[in-house]
């Protein structure tokens, strides 16, 4: 592979990471019968078994083998997207007779961070696995950052080179930026959603009308624009907050999507203060 960076820190947390096994259950083979005949007993004399038992000694379908390969393939794949301080995504397409595994990567840096300790960890096993069902596989990276792609071949092991995006292909970040632009344009009397950034950190700041509006947040189009901004703002950066304020109140409170620790009210103009502390819900 080419470009591929010394190992980090950053690579270290992301070795952790991946190098979770998933337990593989075992059977164990019968055992050979015995060469001494036994007496044949009477009907009375054989041992009875109850319905219980009977379904105990009734033997199970296994899993084949390529089946349970790629059902472990699938929830390292899921592990993978639902960890929100590992910057990748993953996604696994297995509908049709060809096999893909996508990775998305926001920045072409973290790629080649972490793409050593996933080849190990998640490429090669799922190429096996690919290979025991005997069908066409790949996998997809994709940058989003520079909407470029590179895809590998499972049976001829060959990366390709990077090719152009042929349709654009955004992060869920940027999909929930375009989804608070639309609805700030659309709904401009119900609250303003707007982004706004510290260093590298992605602040959402949310600005209503009064308190009432403030109190309703665990419900509605607040509380889901929250979570996709918190999942995908720690995902891809790290860290991210958002800021709840209320100008007819000058206050104001932030909060922190990962520790969900938060401030108390404050005000937003320190000399004006705030217009009634008694009103803070």
């Amino acid at each position: 592979m080419k470009g591929v960076i010394a190992p980090d820190a950053s690579y270290w947390k992301a070795a952790t990471l991946l190098l979770i096994i998933t337990a593989l259950g075992c059977s164990t083979s019968p055992s050979p019968p015995s060469d001494t005949q036994a007496e044949p007993r009477s009907q009375s004399e054989l041992p009875q078994t109850s319905s219980a038992q009977s379904n105990l000694l009734t033997p199970t379908s296994l899993t084949s083998p390529e089946i349970e390969a790629m059902q472990a393939v699938k929830r390292h794949c899921q592990l993978i997207d639902t960890t929100l301080d590992f910057p990748v995504y993953c996604e696994l397409d297995t509908q049709s007779d060809t096999y893909q595994l996508s990775l998305s990567f926001n920045h072409y840096d973290s790629s080649q961070r972490y793409l050593m300790v996933l080849s190990h960890g998640l490429i090669s096993p799922y190429c096996r696995a690919v290979n025991l069902h005997e069908v066409e596989g790949s996998v997809m990276i994709t940058i989003f950052a520079t909407q470029i792609q590179r895809q590998y071949d499972c049976r001829k092991k060959h990366w390709q080179d990077w090719q152009p995006i042929s349709k654009p292909t955004h992060s869920p970040f940027v999909v929930f930026l375009n989804q608070c632009h639309t609805w700030d344009e659309e709904h401009p009397d119900a609250f303003h959603c707007n982004v706004d950034w510290y260093e590298y950190v992605p602040i959402l700041v949310f600005t209503f009308a009064d308190m009432q509006s403030v109190s309703e947040l665990s419900t509605g189009q607040t509380n889901t624009f929250i979570q996709s901004f918190c999942q995908s703002g720690l995902k891809e950066f790290g860290d991210a907050l958002y800021l709840l304020e209320v100008p007819s109140f000058n206050l104001a409170k932030m909060k922190h999507c990962g520790s969900e620790t938060e401030t108390e009210w404050f005000a937003i103009d320190s000399e004006t203060g705030p217009t009634s502390a008694n009103n803070v819900i």
